[in-house]
Formats: structure tokens, C-alpha cells, sequence
């Protein structure tokens, strides 16, 4: 035997069944005969170590790249499973041989000498190249240490696929932002889903269509918009709905998602174009479109459908739809869906609110010497109909009681409130007492049995006097001021009788202004919606309200003509909240 060092590590079982490992070093002695005949050296508790070691090797184990251990003699100590499966290799195959005999097809390549390089020179290499099982892209690195090289091999296919299906995720997320902001950026539903389907072009589609159920449709359902990255085949699908319209043919996938199913995703050919074309013009312009590949996913919400969203792929290079693309489409189809769902409840609670706001304003008087007028007008794009008022009524010593006013809030709820705050005024003006008490025998009211949360109103008495001219006394709580339009002045606001709105107690008594009118006078009430604009200044606009009743009230002699051109002058331009006017002139 030989002598010299020594450097094993065997296992112990202690009298408990336990093992420990165990690390002995030291030097073998030769004995008198010249062999090996004792040793000197240290037995060392090595388990902690080997622990560690074991839990280092599960670790590399369950890497997903590949790990592979070479000793300084380019032996391969170690393998991981993924460099098995990397490299086509079982263990067997590998441990315990020297690394170019277990790939001979390396010698000679430039693995071989980068791996040569790491090794002479002490630092790490990188490089990517054709070198798995039939010619597969891998990345290695290679670090040197102590004990040799470790290498870490990267399959690029997998990695680039992983990457790839990472930015198919992100594309995604983005188009669901892009999705949801075209959905929210506008209560028109038209625009919205118009929006929505020129996101989908040309990421998801060549080709956008989308038809929503309509009520006032004759058949029920009308087609929205239809978009494409080719003006002419999205010109060709029009033509083809004119002759008869997916939305209506039972032969098509888009009747069969209206219908209910859950979605039709079909590959294209002619034999299916002749089947849904109902005449030869109509399969001249499907022929024209070149549609190789459909996906046609519904607009749903609340277990309803409210339409259909139509995606397709044109033309030989177009590639059939994933399962990816599925499950997008359906998401995109479920968002539109509630959308479409949003606006049918709004334009039925709105239609509701409307029909009651009408109903509750009254019908004018025709009191002698006086001539009366008025209109109102809802909201041109937003959810505020219902609060505004007006109202006119005779009073026990035959002056005339004129209101306008505003309930704060919007809808059935401002609607009702107004309609209360209507009957309760009129009873607390019957007994002809000054505008400033009954405003404040109204605001008891409301604060007592909490009719309505706020409220703004102008209510005046209009008196004819001895010489024709007339009286007008007014009290205001909160609310735009009324236009006095007397014959040879300019127009002015009658700002005197001001106060707080109804709703908000004061515990002062509210006051009452007068203004002798000469005969030919109008006076105009309105409230905010006439002149409140978006990034406007309140006075910038009542002064063009001063000058623009003054221009229009020279053009007709009645005071209803000139309360509906101004509210069909302010709807021009985009009302923001609902409006209403009455105007008096006194003959």
C-alpha cells in the first residue's frame, strides 16, 4: 500500500440509530516493514456540514437551468435534472466520466475552448450557441472554483417562449387598460364602443364589427360600428349587411352569440361563405373581405346579452385564434357588455326621471295684461335630469306668484323632492304674504320633514299699479338673480333680496326687494343650467346672457319664444345640468 495523506469521510450509527458523518484527515505512517502501518491525524463531526450540502444540491436540483459540477480533472461530479433534460443525458451517462468523453461531440468546439479559457484564467465565461440535442440555443456560463468548474446551461428556446407568453401577458394587461379607459371616457355608448373596436385593430382583428341590442331598432338589435385596417373590407362588410345583416341571418355566428352561445371561433372557408350568404352579391363581398379566420364573443352582463363583438382575420397570412385570444375576447366582450348594460339602466332611469320632471310642471296662466312663458330643457350627456322647476299662480289679491327654482341632486329622487317643494310653496303662498316669508316658511317646512337636502329659490309677486306699470317684489334664496329687460334700458340682474338656499337654517329673517316695472318690461327667471359651462366664468356667462336675451327678446314679441330659443341656444353648446326659464312681460 501506499502512504502519504489522507482524506476520507465515511458515516457512523450511533447506539441510537442515528448517523452522523464523519471527516477524518490526516497521514498515513509506514511501519518497520516499510508498509503502511498507522495513521495520524483528526476525526471531525462533519453532519452539519453535509446537511447543508444536501440542501444545496435539492436547491440546484430544482433549478430550471441546467447545473453541471466539474472536478479540476474535468470529471463531472454532479448533474442537476434539468441539465438531464437539457442535455439528452442521463446521470449514469455522465457522473464519474471525464466531461469531453461524455460529450465528445464538444471537443474541438468553441465550448471547449471557452470552458478551457474560464478554467485557465480564473474567471467566469458567457456565451449562447447551437450546442443541445439537435442544434437547440443554449446559454452557458461557466464559473471557476477550488474544486473545479460549474457550469449553468439555459435552454433560450424555453426561455424565449417563456418571455414571449410574458409579453403576450403584458400586451394584454395593456389592451384591458386601453379597453377600460375607451369604455369609461364618455357616457355615449356609440363613441365608447366605436373606440373600443379601433383598439382591437390590428392587435386582435383586420376586421371590428360590433352589433348591441336596440329597443327602438325595429328588429331589436342595430349594428354599431364597423372598422377595419382595410377601408375597402370594412366597406365590402357593409355591403354585406345591406343585403342582409349578420345580426339577423340564423346561418351566421354572430346570430348564434345573440341567441346564446357562448362564442364562435371558426376558421373560414368558402364553403362556409356559400352556407350564410343569402344571394350572390352578398358572396361577391365576403369573398372581397377574405376572411380566413372569426372570433365573435358576446356582450354580456348580468347573465344578458346585449351584443355581439366581431373579430376578423383576413387574407393567407392570417393565423387562427388561440386560446389566449379567447379568454381576452370574452373579457373584452363582458366589459362592453357592462357598459351597454350601464347606459340602458341610465337612459331608462333618465327617461323615468324626465317623464316625471315634466309632468310635474305646471300649465301657465293666461292672466289679463300679462303674457307668460316658459320651457325646460334636460341635460344633453350626463345622468342631471330632475330638480329644476317653475311655476306661476294667482294670488287672493290678484297679483300674480312667479317661482323658479332648483332642487340639489339630480334624478326620480330631485324629481319627487321638486315636485314636493312645488306643492309646499304654493300652500305657503296662499295667503299673499311677502316673498321673504314665505321662503322662510318654507325652509322650515324642509328642515322640519326633510322634503329635499337643499334647494335655491327665486319666488316674486307681480302687481299691476294704478298707471299700468307694474310691481315687482321678490325674494331670493340662493339662486341666480332675474333679468329685467325694460323697454329703453339696458338689461340688468335684479341682485337686491338675497339670501341663503333653502335647507340651511339662518335664524334671520329673509328679506323682500321691489322694482316698479314700466309696461313693455319682461322679467326672466332661469336657473344655473342656462349659463353654468364648463371652464367658464359665471359672469363671463351671465353677461352673455344679458346680451343675448336682450338680442333675441328684439326678434319676438313673447316671452315663451324667448325662453325656448335660449335654452335651445344653451343645448346648441352642451347642456351640463338640466334648465329651466320663465319669463313675464308686462302689456
Amino acid at each position: 500500500e501506499t502512504v502519504g495523506e489522507l482524506d476520507v469521510n465515511y458515516r457512523v450509527r450511533l447506539r441510537d440509530g442515528s448517523l452522523r458523518w464523519v471527516e477524518g484527515r490526516g497521514r498515513v505512517l509506514r511501519g518497520a516493514d516499510g508498509a503502511a502501518g498507522r495513521v495520524v491525524g483528526v476525526a471531525v463531526d462533519v453532519t452539519e456540514q453535509h446537511g447543508a450540502g444536501d440542501r444545496a444540491l435539492r436547491s440546484l436540483d430544482l433549478m430550471a437551468d441546467g447545473f453541471l459540477q466539474l472536478a479540476s480533472d474535468w470529471t463531472v461530479s454532479w448533474v442537476n435534472s434539468a441539465a438531464v433534460r437539457i442535455t439528452g443525458r442521463l446521470r449514469d451517462e455522465v457522473v464519474g466520466k471525464v466531461f469531453w468523453e461524455a460529450f465528445p461531440q464538444l471537443v474541438g468546439s468553441v465550448v471547449e475552448m471557452r470552458y478551457r479559457e474560464a478554467a485557465r484564467t480564473g474567471g467566469p465565461v458567457r456565451f449562447e450557441g447551437p450546442f443541445g440535442p439537435g442544434g437547440a440555443d443554449l446559454e452557458v456560463r461557466a464559473y471557476p472554483g477550488p474544486q473545479g468548474l460549474s457550469l449553468y446551461v439555459g435552454d433560450l428556446r424555453l426561455r424565449r417562449s417563456t418571455e414571449r407568453e410574458r409579453d403576450r401577458a403584458l400586451q394584454r394587461l395593456s389592451m384591458l387598460n386601453e379597453v377600460g379607459s375607451a369604455l369609461t371616457e364618455t357616457l355615449d355608448v356609440d363613441v365608447a364602443l366605436t373606440r373600443l373596436a379601433e383598439l382591437m385593430v390590428p392587435t386582435l382583428a383586420d376586421l371590428v364589427s360590433l352589433d348591441v341590442r336596440d329597443e327602438d331598432d325595429v328588429r331589436g338589435v342595430r349594428a354599431v360600428v364597423i372598422t377595419g385596417s382595410d377601408p375597402r373590407r370594412a366597406q365590402a362588410l357593409r355591403e354585406a349587411d345591406e343585403r342582409l345583416p349578420r345580426r339577423h341571418n340564423p346561418a351566421t355566428a354572430v346570430y348564434k352569440v345573440l341567441a346564446g352561445d357562448a362564442f364562435q371561433r371558426l376558421t373560414v372557408d368558402p364553403s362556409y361563405l356559400t352556407g350564410v350568404a343569402v344571394d350572390a352579391l352578398q358572396l361577391a363581398s365576403y369573398v372581397t373581405i377574405d376572411t380566413r379566420h372569426a372570433l365573435v364573443v358576446p356582450l354580456a352582463a348580468r347573465g344578458r346579452v346585449f351584443g355581439a363583438l366581431s373579430l376578423l382575420r383576413c387574407g393567407p397570412d392570417a393565423t387562427s385564434y388561440t386560446d389566449d385570444e379567447v379568454t381576452l375576447a370574452l373579457d373584452i366582450g363582458r366589459r362592453a357588455g357592462l357598459i351597454v348594460d350601464n347606459a340602458a339602466q341610465y337612459t331608462e332611469q333618465r327617461a323615468v326621471a324626465e317623464g316625471l320632471q315634466r309632468s310635474l310642471l305646471p300649465q301657465l296662466l293666461d292672466p289679463p295684461g300679462l303674457q307668460l312663458g316658459a320651457a325646460y330643457s334636460p341635460s344633453s350627456s350626463s345622468a342631471k335630469v330632475g330638480g329644476d322647476w317653475y311655476d306661476a299662480f294667482g294670488l287672493p289679491d290678484g297679483a300674480l306668484g312667479i317661482v323658479i327654482g332648483d332642487v340639489m341632486g339630480h334624478d326620480i329622487a330631485a324629481a319627487a323632492a321638486m315636485g314636493q317643494l312645488r306643492s309646499v310653496l304654493r300652500t305657503c303662498a296662499a295667503d299673499g304674504d311677502a316673498p321673504g316669508v314665505v321662503l322662510d316658511r318654507l325652509d322650515r317646512l324642509v328642515l322640519s320633514f326633510s322634503m329635499a337636502d337643499l334647494a335655491t329659490v327665486v319666488y316674486a309677486q307681480l302687481a299691476r299699479r294704478p298707471d299700468g306699470s307694474g310691481e315687482l317684489t321678490w325674494s331670493n334664496a340662493g339662486h341666480p338673480p332675474p333679468l329685467l329687460l325694460a323697454p329703453g334700458e339696458p338689461p340688468r340682474f335684479l341682485t337686491a333680496g338675497g339670501s341663503t338656499m333653502i335647507g340651511i337654517e339662518i335664524g334671520v329673517p329673509r328679506t323682500s326687494a321691489t322694482e316698479v316695472l314700466p309696461r313693455g318690461s319682461t322679467v326672466l327667471m332661469f336657473t344655473d343650467g342656462l349659463v353654468e359651462r364648463r371652464g367658464t366664468d359665471l359672469d363671463e356667462r351671465l353677461e352673455l346672457l344679458r346680451c343675448t336675451a336682450q338680442k333675441l327678446l328684439a326678434g319676438t314679441d313673447h316671452p315663451g319664444l324667448l325662453c325656448n330659443r335660449l335654452l335651445a341656444a344653451a343645448a346648441r353648446e352642451g347642456l351640463m345640468d338640466d334648465a329651466a326659464a320663465i319669463a313675464v312681460t308686462l302689456r
